[in-house]
């Protein structure tokens, strides 16, 4: 984790703030907010940049589309772009946009938020984000020219950058491992943090109102994320439920996805009819409470660059079954039960434990409160603004 004291500089060049600090002055090119509208990574750059003006040194510029701009947002200088139509348009209209404001703002860095590199020919200091290596780690699943290409352009990227600011360890070691001779002192880790609305209570009489408009009669294990992506596990999971009625008979599967079932899953799901339920397009308070409702959160995924799904669920007070696999432990801590991700038995086995041993429930119940507090989206700002302030 990269931690450090705060630094005064003494120059005569660049403005100085009421503290004697030498403002740094960041920009970013926000196109994570035009590629993704909401979820994702541009939760991180949401959270980032509603505190980074916090720190009394650091002024930042954050372009973004019109049509995503989000208005929690307000001490960071948001440059809107409109958003044209035809759509085809946009990336051109979006990269002059960006050089003009780069050029009128003067930054002393630029901090890329999705594979981009400085607008125009500035030269400035750079701060690449890597959130996960998933397409180099299971080039399987990603096949064709695009996804080949962006696997290119992220090490050409990364290999240029001043700094390449992973979001875990398990990250920074792949990072590391897949390219070969990158100067290892410039690649951080800081981690991310889960929504701070997951922490704040809910009580019984709304859960049991929100159980009640969901039909969720039963008790229930909850899966949150993509069914399609062979590296997140869910069939796994799916099998495992299916073929042990000493579970499917008494709990139900939700599942919260953001596409439809594989057609292989839907003949499993059909067979065990309103046992499996599936949400989708959840606002965070309806996922919150799915959290809060549900018996055990099972996170089986084989790869993940953090996990907040991790963070979320134990916010919500749920014991946490994870896969003993990249940066998962990392996340859940001595919190969570583990199990191997190439195993159905092992899963099963621990599954059961975790469903019926009371005292293993309450072991990690006490400990989830502490776990969570390692991580908070402040903390992350501020190794942010450290990060900033040593590149100047």
């Amino acid at each position: 984790m990269v931690c450090g004291p705060l630094v005064k500089f003494h120059c005569v060049n660049k403005g100085l703030d009421r503290g004697g600090l030498a403002m740094v002055k960041v920009f970013y090119d926000g196109a994570i907010f035009y590629r993704q509208k909401h979820g994702g990574v541009s939760v991180v750059f949401r959270e980032i940049l509603k505190r980074i003006p916090k720190e009394i040194d650091i002024k930042c510029r954050c372009t973004f589309p019109s049509d995503n701009c989000p208005a929690d947002i307000s001490a960071t200088v948001k440059a809107v772009v409109p958003r044209v139509r035809p759509s085809r348009f946009f990336p051109y209209i979006w990269n002059v946009a960006n050089v003009l404001h780069c050029n009128v703002f003067k930054p002393d860095i630029f901090h890329s938020t999705f594979n981009t590199s400085v607008p125009g020919s500035r030269r400035l200091k750079t701060v690449f984000s890597v959130y996960d290596m998933i397409m180099e780690r299971f080039p399987m699943e990603f096949s064709g020219n695009r996804w080949g290409d962006l696997v290119k352009l992220k090490e050409r990227l990364a290999r240029q950058a001043d700094v390449v600011l992973c979001i875990s360890e398990a990250t920074k070691r792949d990072v590391i491992t897949l390219y070969p001779g990158i100067d290892e002192r410039k690649v951080v880790s800081v981690y991310l943090a889960a929504d701070e609305v997951f922490s704040t209570d809910i009580t019984v009489g709304e859960k049991g109102t929100f159980r009640e408009q969901n039909r969720l009669e039963r008790q229930y294990l909850l899966y949150v994320g993509s069914v399609a992506n062979p590296y997140k596990n869910f069939d796994l999971l799916l099998n495992v439920y299916a073929t042990s009625p000493e579970i499917h008979d008494r709990f139900d599967l939700v599942v919260v996805k953001p596409h439809g079932f594989t057609e292989h899953q839907s003949q499993i799901v059909s067979k065990l009819g309103t046992k499996i339920r599936a949400f989708s397009a959840l606002r965070t308070p309806e996922l919150k409470a799915l959290y809060n409702c549900a018996r055990v959160f099972v996170y089986p995924s084989k790869y993940e660059g953090f996990g907040i799904p991790i963070l979320e669920a134990m916010a919500c007070g749920v014991p946490v079954l994870t896969a003993r696999s990249s940066s998962l432990p990392e996340v859940g801590g001595d919190a969570a039960l583990y199990f191997d991700p190439d195993s159905s038995d092992d899963l099963r086995h621990n599954l059961l434990r975790l469903l019926d041993d009371d005292a293993l429930r309450s072991g990690c119940l006490r400990k989830m409160v502490p776990n969570v507090e390692r991580f908070s989206w402040d903390k992350t700002a501020h190794e942010y603004a450290a990060i900033y302030r040593r590149l100047c």
